[in-house]
């Protein structure tokens, strides 16, 4: 009983200490020190009456040791709050008040349940003691150690008459004088201890968030990779609030659409894709060109204010929109669908700070990737430019074209088809593939003739314009089953449609309006190289081909004849094939016929004589005009034997016509065969010229004493046949 009075004494002289520096002091971080002292007292003075066991008074006594345990417990977690904030979590709140209510519940209730009490008590005690030891220093500990020894004196059916009764007081009392003045001699601010906190946490938050933007101001100014600025962004923003469901979008108003730039769900990042425009939350931010924070029941701030519903339900959504030239241009936002208030103004702030960076980087990043672009399709057009220039093949130069547009722009299929005219009345004119490229550049090749009118490009050559398709819809047009989009482009110069150039893509909108541009002016240098290439080979044409025969000119068959000289000598060396003959035919009596019928009669004997020629020399056989009514035939890799017989055959052909021998049109013949007629082309047309004179000779004395005319030749040079 002695013991007793001496703790109620120590409590009371305790109680107007404590009271007095934490009232003075308005310290909130010692709130619950009186409260348990108060309570402490009570129980003790209920104590000291020793109640019967069972009585109310009793009763009253736990209950007066459960509120003390309970306030030695909060105070002790708020301490360690203040200490380490991130030692508790936020559920071990409730954990404890459950405990106390427990022990009240146990303490109040009638017996047996009664008997439960101490225990749930002695979980109150216990959670005390392990929070006081977490804090570390001596006072802390020593508290610890008081509410140990402490613990047998709250309990109310279990008193202990031993001296700890007067040392648990005594600790208590101790350290927590001890702790009271310890925080009273340390500097604080004029404000109220909640007030400190706050204006603390704050002060930590601002400087954490200046730090952040700092940082993320210092990556957007160094770096112009638009796609890098948003990822940067993203990461750093997890310092400060949720970005599971965070995303930049911005307004196409050419495709009517949004368009997201980043995104990411769920803490996965999600490939960009696009979607209508609507009236949901970002066209709205876009709209009014002001943030704005949802705090809680998205839904119905939707549903209020007449929005549409998009994407993925929300209970917490802010966005701020992305200024580009003083006019919002897209929005930066971010959603919580876990729980309502996460986030703040102060979150809304630092996410306008950034959305006002953002902006300014993302134009200049924007910028930059123009000036890029624009420098690379002038460095692509220049190199198309050479590669037109380089060759005179229209197929080389079209197939390097494709393969370099190809590569540069990743279409699916691109190709170039030229437009085949009629070759007479009953055919139509065709589109051909000349040339193609990209990951299916079979398609068209597959359909080497396209019909005209019929599809992308043959409706592009038909018109003379421009024509684009995109799926869905009908895909006659596409070749490649990939393909989501197509165009087809008129390669015209000087008002003529010489073919198309046609592209397929699988991207919905593959064709943006400065890549039209840049394909448009492709088509102009194919356009010119293509006539260039013809061009030339008109004239390459002319210069080989006799204008009045078509047949080879003199130069063409000197050229030819000096050729296969080098060949038979060559494989004369190496015990090959080696012999080639050559014959020269003149037409007799010639300038009678003219000047009888006139040059242009003339002129259509010099036709026919010419197709009859071609018509029974071999394919690889070259006929030229060798000047006037001279003709000359070069006869490669041909045997001596076969080669005797070709003037009677030819001569056979001349008799045989009945408008040439309606004018008396007969030819002398000269052959010539390598090696026995000469070793050179000098000497095998000397000997040809010598053989054809005799003949001319033969024919002459023929039609004087109608004889047949004579093909021999000299004896040391080739002889016609009689």
């Amino acid at each position: 009983m002695e013991l007793q009075y001496a703790s109620v004494a120590l409590c009371a002289m305790a109680l107007p200490l404590f009271a007095y520096v934490q009232l003075s002091r308005r310290d909130a971080r010692l709130q619950g020190w009186v409260g348990f002292w108060t309570a402490l007292l009570a129980q003790s003075a209920l104590l000291a009456a020793d109640p019967a066991p069972g009585s109310w008074l009793l009763r009253i006594a736990g209950v007066c040791g459960v509120a003390a345990a309970a306030m030695l417990l909060f105070s002790a977690r708020r301490l360690l709050t203040e200490a380490r904030p991130l030692a508790l979590d936020r559920r071990w709140r409730y954990v404890f008040w459950s405990l106390t209510a427990l022990a009240l519940g146990l303490t109040l209730a009638p017996a047996p349940w009664s008997a439960g009490a101490a225990w749930a008590l002695g979980a109150l005690l216990a959670a005390a003691v392990a929070l006081f030891w977490m804090l570390g220093p001596w006072p802390h500990r020593l508290l610890a150690l008081a509410t140990a020894l402490w613990g047998a004196a709250l309990l109310p059916h279990y008193p202990l008459p031993l001296p700890a009764v007067v040392l648990a007081p005594l600790c208590f009392s101790w350290a927590m004088l001890w702790l009271i003045c310890h925080r009273a001699a340390a500097p604080s601010l004029t404000a109220p201890a909640p007030e400190q906190l706050q204006l603390f946490r704050q002060s930590v938050r601002r400087s954490r968030e200046f730090e952040i933007l700092t940082h993320i101001g210092t990556a957007l100014s160094a770096s112009l990779d638009a796609d890098g600025l948003l990822q940067t962004i993203h990461t750093q923003l997890q310092k400060l609030m949720d970005v599971r469901s965070f995303y930049v979008a911005f307004q196409d108003l050419e495709q009517d659409e949004i368009r997201f730039a980043f995104e990411v769900e769920d803490g996965v990042r999600v490939p960009p894709r696009s979607r209508a425009r609507t009236n949901a939350l970002t066209e709205h931010i876009i709209a009014t060109g002001r943030p704005l924070l949802i705090s809680r029941d998205v839904t119905g701030y939707v549903v209020q204010h007449g929005l549409a519903l998009s994407g993925k339900p929300a209970r917490n959504w802010m966005g701020v929109p992305v200024m580009l030239q003083g006019q919002p241009c897209g929005v930066i936002a971010v959603q919580s669908s876990d729980r309502d208030d996460a986030y703040d103004t102060e979150h809304l702030h630092v996410l306008e700070i950034l959305a006002s960076q953002a902006g300014v980087a993302l134009d200049n990043a924007r910028l930059f990737a123009e000036v890029q672009r624009d420098a690379g399709q002038k460095t692509f057009l220049n190199h198309i430019a050479r590669l037109t220039i380089s060759t005179l093949s229209p197929p080389e130069m079209l197939a390097n074209v494709v393969a370099e547009s190809a590569r540069a722009f990743h279409y699916d299929h691109i190709a170039v088809v030229l437009l085949r005219p009629a070759s007479d009345h009953d055919d139509h004119p065709e589109l051909e593939v000349a040339a193609a490229a990209g990951a299916h550049p079979g398609v068209l090749v597959a359909r080497r003739r396209l019909p005209l009118g019929e599809g992308l490009a043959g409706r592009a050559a038909e018109t003379g314009e421009l024509q684009q398709a995109a799926t869905p819809g009908n895909r006659e047009w596409a070749a490649c089953a990939e393909a989501r989009s197509g165009l087809a482009l008129p390669i015209r110069y000087a008002g003529q449609t010489l073919g198309v150039l046609h592209l397929e893509s699988h991207a919905p909108n593959g064709f943006p309006a400065d890549q039209v541009l840049v394909l448009q002016t492709l088509t102009d240098q194919i356009a010119v190289a293509l006539n260039h290439a013809n061009l030339f080979q008109q004239l390459q044409h002319q210069a080989i081909t006799d204008s009045l025969t078509s047949l080879k000119t003199r130069r063409f068959f000197m050229e030819a004849l000096q050729a296969e000289w080098r060949r038979a000598r060559a494989a004369s060396l190496e015990g090959g094939e080696s012999g080639f003959a050559i014959v020269l035919v003149d037409l007799n009596d010639f300038k009678p016929l003219n000047d009888r019928y006139g040059h242009l009669e003339g002129d259509r004997i010099l036709v026919r004589v010419a197709r009859l020629l071609e018509q029974k020399s071999r394919a690889s056989s070259v006929v030229a005009r060798y000047g006037g009514d001279e003709f000359i035939i070069l006869v490669p890799a041909c045997q001596p034997e076969i080669a005797r017989l070709l003037p009677q055959r030819m001569q056979a052909a001349l008799d045989e016509d009945p408008v040439l021998v309606q004018r008396g049109v007969r030819g002398s013949f000269g052959l010539a065969v390598y090696p026995d007629a000469g070793a050179s082309p000098e000497d095998l047309l000397h000997a040809a010229d010598a053989a054809m004179y005799r003949a001319k000779q033969a024919d002459q004395r023929r039609q004087a004493a109608d004889e047949s005319p004579d093909y021999g030749r000299a004896p040391e040079r080739a002889v016609l046949p009689q």
